[in-house]
């Protein structure tokens, strides 16, 4: 009887020992599955986030892309209808702020401004004047040529060759007569009309240099006396408009040894309204003054 006690003691003992393994393999599964469970969901938070960002991400560039083909249609309407290169340059920054629809913008606000542009010119333009009527509009390019141009128009009536680059470009008081001045140092007058070259004069012997500012031509009041200077000479030569004579030379020994040998030379000119009084800018070695000369 003890016996078959004892039996069923052990029984029951190694019975409990295997449900207490069990439950703690039940566990521990319990434990991995909730492991598991986690991360899956941290993957699809993960996941979720990055299909957010990514969807950001793309509506950002077609935004930008938008603004930036608003700004190209800007660009292409510009020399048609340049207030709706503006409207739509607008319309391209509202969506995004683009430097491509901000140029647009700038360069339709511009073309707006803008009435005519001369495009002829090869190079660098140094000079402009319009006629005394405004009907005329002259220039002056670096290419050797002097245009002369249609101011309501823009139809180009005449090209002026030129051996070296042109400086600078004026009308007679009148009209009748353009002037040029050139890097080779000489002044000619044309006939408005023909195009005709009728005079050469010879303002300086010195060779300039390219671009505007060493060579000043005035013409007086009354068309009759053109005045010049340039190439760091100094002088101030008067010539009669009609024949290219030189008239005289304006020089002043209070030009000479300024400072320690420096000496000033004319640069600038300008006739008074009445062409009783001229008007001289002097400079050398970072020293300047103005005279007024009869």
């Amino acid at each position: 009887m003890i016996t078959t006690v004892g039996s069923i003691a052990v029984i029951l003992a190694i019975l409990a020992s295997m449900f207490a393994s069990q439950a703690n393999q039940n566990a521990v599964t319990a434990q991995n599955n909730a492991a598991t469970a986690q991360v899956a969901k941290d993957n699809a938070v993960n996941a979720q986030a990055t299909t957010q960002t990514m969807g950001d991400l793309a509506s950002k560039a077609a935004t930008i892309s938008f603004s930036r083909e608003l700004a190209a249609q800007a660009q292409l309407n510009l020399t048609i209808d340049p207030e709706r290169s503006i409207l739509l340059a607008i319309a391209g920054l509202n969506k995004a702020h683009t430097p491509e629809a901000e140029y647009a913008l700038h360069e339709a606000v511009s073309a707006s401004r803008v009435r005519l542009t001369l495009k002829g010119h090869k190079g660098p333009v140094d000079g402009v004047a319009y006629s005394p009527d405004g009907k005329l509009i002259d220039s002056a390019g670096r290419n050797g040529t002097a245009k002369l141009w249609d101011a309501t128009t823009g139809k180009r009536l005449l090209n002026l060759q030129h051996p070296t680059d042109v400086k600078l470009v004026l009308f007679s008081p009148d009209g009748t007569h353009l002037i040029t001045g050139a890097n080779d140092g000489i002044v000619r007058i044309w006939d408005v009309t023909s195009g005709k070259q009728l005079l050469k004069i010879i303002a300086t012997q010195a060779i300039l240099y390219a671009g505007p500012g060493d060579l000043s031509v005035v013409i007086s009041p009354d068309g009759k006396l053109l005045a010049t200077t340039g190439g760091n000479e100094p002088s101030v030569k008067f010539w009669d408009l009609n024949s290219g004579t030189e008239i005289f030379a304006l020089d002043s020994p209070d030009w000479r040894n300024v400072i320690s040998g420096t000496d000033i030379n004319p640069h600038g000119l300008a006739f008074s309204p009445d062409g009783i009084h001229m008007a001289i800018s002097l400079i050398g070695n970072g020293m300047g003054r103005i005279e007024i000369w009869d």
